[in-house]
């Protein structure tokens, strides 16, 4: 039935005399991640894109540097972030509008999201980011796993050029709105749930307070 369905009311939306072009690119948005971002353009304007890739551990340092400077968050805590999302998967979905036909201008709107994570190094450093005592861990390994849930908007551009080359760019800006984080603390000595929930509820408070970024980004790719 769902097949059906789906055949029924997608296939007109990718028919011929309804969708324009595909567009399929590979660069950057800084900084939030690198990877391939599929674009297909429909009548009246209307795009939708998905983008897959990955946060390098120099742009999780640039917001770091960015929020640290500005007195959001301290160094010991910019490192348990850095440990914690460096390398995360980064998926992205956005609707857009393009509102003349003959200018390659657009706008979109969407979410993204960062998964996996990393391991935090050391029980001592989230002993001093949130001031409660993890002296009897023995771990030197702490397994983080993060899920951070973004808005973003774009304003973009894509210029066509012969042999049906493009270059997709423009400005930014995403915002996050919800996150999810979890340090699998399991120590051969008892450590009380709430220590683990604080732990865990005062990496959330910082993706969500200070988790604000302007982006830029640049893709060559292929239009169809």
């Amino acid at each position: 039935l769902i097949s059906i369905l789906f055949y029924i009311f997608a296939t007109p939306l990718f028919s011929n005399d309804f969708l324009k072009k595909t567009d399929i690119s590979f660069g950057t948005e800084f900084p939030i991640s690198i990877g391939i971002k599929t674009s297909f353009e429909f009548n009246y304007g209307l795009i939708f894109s998905a983008t897959i890739g990955y946060m390098p551990e120099s742009y999780v340092k640039t917001i770091n540097s960015v929020v640290v400077y500005f007195n959001g968050y301290d160094e010991n805590t910019a490192s348990l972030i850095e440990d914690s999302i460096s390398d995360s998967l980064i998926l992205s979905f956005t609707i857009g509008y393009k509102p003349f036909k003959k200018i390659s201008l657009y706008f979109d709107f969407g979410y993204t999201v960062a998964l996996l994570g990393g391991d935090v190094s050391s029980s001592e450093l989230i002993s001093i980011v949130t001031g409660r005592d993890l002296s009897n861990y023995r771990s030197s390994d702490i397994p983080a796993s993060s899920q951070i849930h973004n808005i973003l908007f774009h304003i973009g551009y894509k210029f066509y050029l012969k042999h049906n080359i493009l270059i997709d760019t423009g400005v930014g800006v995403l915002k996050t709105f919800a996150s999810k984080t979890d340090f699998d603390i399991k120590p051969d000595i008892e450590i009380t749930d709430q220590l683990e929930n604080d732990i865990n509820s005062y990496m959330d408070n910082i993706y969500t307070k200070y988790f604000i970024s302007p982006i830029i980004y640049l893709n060559l790719g292929y239009s169809f």
